[in-house]
């Protein structure tokens, strides 16, 4: 009884793996001051990335006669869209593809594109000890007057038990975690933010303390039952 309770009680929680990022293009010749990019999880094998593209403030629909602005996105290698059609996507080998689509601002400060991919907790991992997150890459082209930032949210449960000190989160609820990054012109590297349940860490290591106890009770039980049954006549 006691090795049932010890092996019943030892916490099977490791550490989240750390999930690979996408790729992220954006060329445009007019300024624009946020990228956003989010994540929802549409059924349980597909996942939907949304980027939206935000002008400047002040400024409502595109410059006349501006050169139409491109968004690019790229899943990681070894996850495919959903669906992809030519000539906007292209699969380039097994297990990479790229899909490009013209951002339209003709009434609008904002503009949306939506890609589905064919993936589970796509871009992040959880599992109430640590999570982890993957903010994508992005390739800017485009003016630096102003100051261009990525907005990453993805869906999260209990995203504030977390402690994202390593990348801390610009806001959170119960569902969903949002990051901010300053972008440059060029090539912005991607990163993994990573958060720690202080409250799950520790309810683990009672566990597995209490585990190693009762491992410890129970191995003295059967070295003590073993030593009974050498000596029969006692």
């Amino acid at each position: 009884m006691l090795l049932l309770t010890a092996f019943m009680l030892y916490p099977s929680t490791t550490e989240a793996p750390s999930p690979p990022y996408s790729r992220l293009w954006l060329t445009t010749t007019f300024p624009i001051s946020y990228i956003i990019y989010k994540v929802f999880q549409v059924s349980p094998g597909t996942a939907e990335i949304r980027v939206l593209v935000q002008l400047r403030p002040g400024v409502t629909g595109s410059p006349g006669g501006a050169p139409t602005a491109h968004v690019s996105v790229s899943p990681p290698f070894g996850i495919f869209f959903r669906d992809c059609p030519a000539p906007a996507c292209t699969v380039f080998s097994q297990s990479y593809s790229e899909w490009t689509v013209p951002l339209d601002f003709r009434t609008s400060e904002a503009a949306t594109a939506n890609f589905f991919v064919e993936a589970h907790n796509f871009g992040l991992s959880y599992n109430g000890v640590t999570a982890s997150a993957a903010i994508p890459e992005v390739i800017y082209q485009g003016p630096t007057k102003t100051q261009v930032y990525l907005l990453a949210g993805y869906p999260i449960p209990s995203a504030p038990s977390y402690d994202w000190s390593s990348f801390p989160t610009a806001a959170t609820n119960n569902s969903n975690a949002l990051w901010q990054e300053a972008l440059t012109n060029g090539d912005t590297a991607g990163r993994t933010a990573v958060g720690l349940n202080h409250a799950g860490q520790s309810s683990v290591d009672n566990k597995t303390f209490f585990a190693g106890a009762l491992l410890g009770l129970a191995g003295g039980a059967i070295l003590s039952a073993v030593q009974e049954a050498l000596h029969p006549g006692d």
